[in-house]
């Protein structure tokens, strides 16, 4: 109980004040100077959700990562079969990924901040119209040079049958020409 404690506390904490950071890497995209601050974006993601890990006991294998393509479009569809999915892919690719993520990530302090900082796109899961425009706002992320990560089954599947794939997770990758 007292690590789940002294995990989420640091898991919150960091994210807190890391935030102006992200703020700052939104700002620089905005401005057209997000293609440089990419880099740095990434280093320090994937040095915080490495943190995260090492906070939770975690131990990791990752294995290809030589075959994840430099493209400038590319679109990750994986499953989503735990809490840390997400912190996995920020800790191991090779450059920062952003996400379609549930709306309701929204309201989460802090996070919120980081999820668009990484050119992410909120997902009403519950209205097919702002669905659809989600994955609009994804296909324009992939155009400027994000990569984005979509868990085609809407959400964590727990266990070992995967559930049915949303058509969403194909329409993003394949109307902006991405590499999936």
């Amino acid at each position: 109980m007292l690590k789940t404690i002294v995990v989420l506390s640091y898991f919150w904490i960091s994210a807190a004040i890391s935030s102006p950071l992200a703020v700052l890497f939104m700002l620089l995209d905005l401005v057209g100077l997000g293609r440089f601050a990419r880099p740095a974006m990434g280093f320090f993601t994937r040095v915080w959700a490495r943190s995260v890990l090492r906070a939770v006991g975690a131990r990791t294998t990752v294995t290809g990562l030589e075959n994840v393509p430099a493209d400038d479009r590319l679109c990750f569809v994986a499953n989503h079969q735990g809490d840390l999915d997400i912190v996995m892919m920020l800790a191991f690719m090779p450059r920062p990924v952003g996400f379609i993520a549930k709306s309701e990530a929204a309201l989460f302090p802090f996070l919120n901040i980081w999820i668009a900082a990484l050119g992410s796109s909120f997902i009403d899961r519950k209205s097919p119209r702002q669905g659809k425009k989600a994955i609009d706002r994804g296909v324009r992320s992939i155009e400027r040079g994000h990569a984005l990560v979509i868990y085609p089954e809407g959400t964590r599947s727990r266990g070992p049958v995967m559930l049915p794939f949303r058509k969403g997770a194909f329409k993003l990758a394949t109307r902006p020409g991405a590499t999936i």
